[in-house]
């Protein structure tokens, strides 16, 4: 994989649109491709990502490729969610100025996440748990009422966390 020092090295970049471009070459890169995704999850993608999605401008493509980076893949999963990805994901759901493009997205790595890893799917019951599913249910106010592939995400997850929740009440979390 020559070359994916430098596209790293443009996540950074002042250049909003350059640093865009960057984040959606490395998601279609580990989009199923586990060497991929080890690849850039030991040259340090995954922090680097993480960073990007402080910028509000750049969260749909930095999510994208971090939800590429560590879909079904146990270590970057895990180094995602040390690194506290799991929180700032789910704080875009509660963030009334984040778009729905990127509260798809937000669900969608919480999804994926929470079925694939144990940490992330006992944080998010937990969560889930705290607030009452009052995060999910709230995507499905009177203007997304009528988005499909949302309402079946979010359903889908406040299900199967919901479910979780009630047949093991004494969650604990495993760093």
């Amino acid at each position: 994989m020559g070359g994916l020092d430098p596209v790293l090295s443009l996540l950074s970049s002042n250049r909003k649109n350059i640093a865009k471009e960057a984040a959606t070459i490395i998601g279609q890169m580990a989009s199923n491709n586990i060497k991929a995704q080890k690849n850039l999850h030991d040259k340090g993608a995954i922090k680097l990502l993480i960073e990007g999605l402080l910028k509000v401008e750049l969260r749909p493509p930095m999510l994208y490729a971090l939800g590429s980076i560590i879909r079904n893949y146990k270590d970057g999963t895990q180094a995602a969610f040390k690194q506290g990805a799991h929180v700032l994901i789910y704080d875009f759901l509660r963030d009334g100025g984040s778009t729905l493009r990127l509260k798809k997205k937000a669900v969608n790595v919480l999804g994926d996440s929470g079925r694939f890893s144990h940490m992330w799917g006992e944080w998010l019951s937990m969560s889930l748990k705290g607030d009452g599913g009052q995060v999910f249910s709230g995507l499905l106010s009177n203007e997304n009422a009528e988005d499909e592939e949302l309402h079946e995400k979010d359903s889908h997850i406040s299900h199967h966390r919901l479910l979780t929740i009630t047949l093991n009440p004494h969650h604990h979390l495993e760093a």
